[in-house]
């Protein structure tokens, strides 16, 4: 028996959400890129600047999409 036939019924159920979540987090992370080609930094910026933006400011953009 393939993965198919194992799978496929119960693919065909979550197939439409994962596409419409997929859809919303590529949104998400497109308008998330723009957002961050019109930032300017100066000299003074460490690794844990960059990490804390990129990574800590990311999941509250998530959190607040949801809200």
């Amino acid at each position: 028996m393939g993965s198919s036939e194992l799978y496929g019924e119960l693919l065909v159920h979550v197939s439409e959400p994962l596409s419409a979540l997929f859809r919303k987090a590529h949104s998400l992370q497109m308008a998330f890129l723009n957002l961050l080609d019109k930032l300017t930094v100066d000299g003074n910026v460490t690794d844990k600047d960059i990490d804390s933006v990129c990574c800590g400011k990311c999941l509250l953009l998530c959190f607040l999409t949801r809200v």
